[in-house]
């Protein structure tokens, strides 16, 4: 697998966290050094991410932080929780009282991090009563700052890691981007990626090969134009079908330029049904001009909006995606049921 986790927070707007994910009352905040939108937490607001079941397995878990108030830290404060599927924690990555240390299962990092400064954190850790080498190690800006072996990083009854949350309990105020959790299996990305890592939003620019939804100006003339949205309308500007077996798809903005290794895209929509019964949809990716391929999830649609996702770690042809895939490459919906 490798890749079981990723987002990049510049979609979409800060209203519609909670329909991605499992739990999440945090905000979007633009981030004038990147231009783009961060995902804010302090005050009690967190977001949990629902992993699937990995007990037993080794995870990265990556992401670049900005520590940006520190005036009313008191105590080491949870910046980032490891759970299991009830939503109890089994270890955590911690920031310590100003000056701001890292700090995870009882051990601080020997240097304070910046404040009003990107950090890029990434952290290789394992659910076990004793830690073996590499199985809690902690990596400021690429540099090892914590190693630890014959560590407890198993606080429950069992080593279930389902979630990881981001959250601050105090008015201690961090953002957080490029966010990403990989496994150890695979033959690329399952280890400590580096500094370089980022996850872009690429937004629809045109139709592609399927043009079978109808768009809410009563043509499928543009109908990308109803899903490139800054923030979404929901029923404002929309598509639709009722039809199983539609398909509607888009070309996206190109990375020309932006990458040297692609390690895994994802496929988001938001969508609901407006009619009784049961409905489903399936991702499709669009490579080779004209080759369409499902998903292997079907998403359930409810009766209120929501997003989902689905990884592609590899293309589908059973390689590692490249530079030239991405700029190529079309997306979209079925009506699978």
């Amino acid at each position: 697998m490798s890749v079981i986790a990723m987002d990049g927070f510049n979609w979409n707007g800060g209203l519609l966290l909670p329909s991605r994910y499992e739990s999440a009352n945090a905000v979007f905040a633009w981030s004038s050094t990147d231009l783009k939108y961060v995902l804010r937490c302090n005050n009690n607001k967190h977001v949990t991410y629902n992993l699937g079941d990995q007990t037993d397995e080794v995870l990265i878990i990556g992401f670049k932080l900005n520590i940006i108030d520190t005036r009313f830290t008191t105590g080491d404060q949870p910046l980032l929780l490891i759970q299991d599927s009830g939503g109890a924690t089994q270890v955590s990555l911690d920031i310590t009282e100003y000056p701001c240390y890292l700090k995870i299962a009882g051990v601080s990092s020997p240097t304070a991090l910046y404040i009003n400064n990107w950090h890029h954190i990434e952290l290789r850790i394992a659910v076990v009563n004793s830690t073996a080498a590499d199985e809690c190690v902690v990596k400021v800006d690429g540099i090892e700052v914590i190693n630890e072996i014959g560590k407890d990083t198993q606080a429950q009854s069992t080593s279930n890691i389902e979630k990881v949350s981001f959250s601050m309990d105090s008015e201690l105020a961090v953002l957080v981007d490029d966010f990403y959790v990989l496994d150890t299996n695979g033959s690329y990305a399952n280890d400590f990626i580096g500094t370089r890592a980022r996850i872009e939003a690429l937004r629809p620019n045109g139709n592609r090969l399927f043009n079978d939804f109808v768009g809410s100006d009563a043509d499928s003339t543009d109908n990308y134009l109803h899903v490139v949205e800054p923030a979404a309308d929901d029923d404002v500007s929309y598509v639709e079908s009722s039809t199983v077996g539609d398909k509607d798809s888009y070309n996206f903005d190109s990375i020309a330029g932006k990458v040297e290794e692609v390690l895994a895209i994802q496929t988001m929509s938001r969508h609901k049904k407006d009619k009784s019964g049961a409905r489903t949809i399936k991702h499709f990716v669009v490579v080779d001009t004209d080759i369409d391929v499902e998903g292997q999830v079907e998403h359930i649609l409810s009766n209120t909006y929501k997003n989902d996702i689905e990884i592609w770690v590899e293309h589908p042809y059973i390689y590692q995606w490249v530079e030239a895939n991405i700029n190529n490459m079309g997306a979209g919906v079925k009506v699978q049921a």
